[in-house]
């Protein structure tokens, strides 16, 4: 594992040796620069029983500065790493988030992004049928071993994934597919889309009013169990 320079996460390296398995279109993305995948995250506090399980489902393994050739790993928002949690305020306000709802709702958190690979130029893009295919099936494969009580999708691409309607002023539990879905603006959304819901357009009070409504929710689902 590396530190990185530019934005301090912990990421790893992985040589291409060892994805020759994969299929013809994902070794292409060996040719296109910042070529990134996150490992899904799950999260809950030792001796925990039976928890409501909280989903949350970003957008995708952004990568910056690293050259075509090169896969990097990594977890959504660099979460395993320290140094990343702390570097800017939307990792910040996820992990605050995340910390709450593992404290304070007892809950088992999964983090994971909807599309699963990233590169920075168009090439994912101009296979948008095939990729979209790919990551669908990640996705739902996810969903039946994790089985949410809730999922909270963050952005407009997340919520598309779960075919869920896109965030927009207040925040609705949804029922999509017999699965309680809570579509949230990403942590990177600009503050006029949180004035939407809070007065003062801060991000963390945006989270605060998110929190409510999934610790209500999960608050429900625990009295159904």
């Amino acid at each position: 594992i590396i530190a990185d320079k530019v934005d301090k996460a912990a990421l790893l390296p992985v040589p291409h040796t060892m994805m020759r398995d994969c299929s013809t279109l994902v070794n292409q993305l060996w040719n296109h620069p910042n070529f990134g995948i996150d490992m899904p995250t799950w999260m809950v506090k030792r001796d925990v029983k039976n928890p409501c399980r909280v989903m949350i489902v970003s957008q995708d393994p952004l990568r910056t500065n690293h050259k075509a050739g090169t896969l990097v790993l990594s977890t959504p928002f660099g979460f395993h790493s320290a140094d990343y949690r702390s570097i800017s305020c939307q990792n910040r306000t996820l992990y605050c988030f995340v910390g709450r709802l593992l404290e304070e709702c007892q809950a088992c958190v999964y983090l994971t992004d909807c599309r699963k690979f990233y590169t920075s130029d168009n090439f994912i893009n101009s296979h948008k049928k095939q990729f979209k295919e790919l990551f669908g099936k990640a996705l739902n494969d996810e969903l039946r071993a994790f089985a949410p009580d809730l999922i909270v999708t963050l952005g407009n691409y997340a919520a598309d994934a779960i075919a869920a309607k896109r965030p927009r002023a207040g925040l609705a539990v949804q029922s999509v597919n017999n699965l309680k879905v809570l579509a949230a603006y990403h942590t990177g959304a600009r503050p006029n889309h949180f004035k939407n819901v809070v007065e003062s357009g801060r991000k963390s009070d945006y989270f605060d009013e998110v929190f409510k409504v999934v610790h209500k929710e999960l608050e429900k689902r625990g009295k159904q169990r």
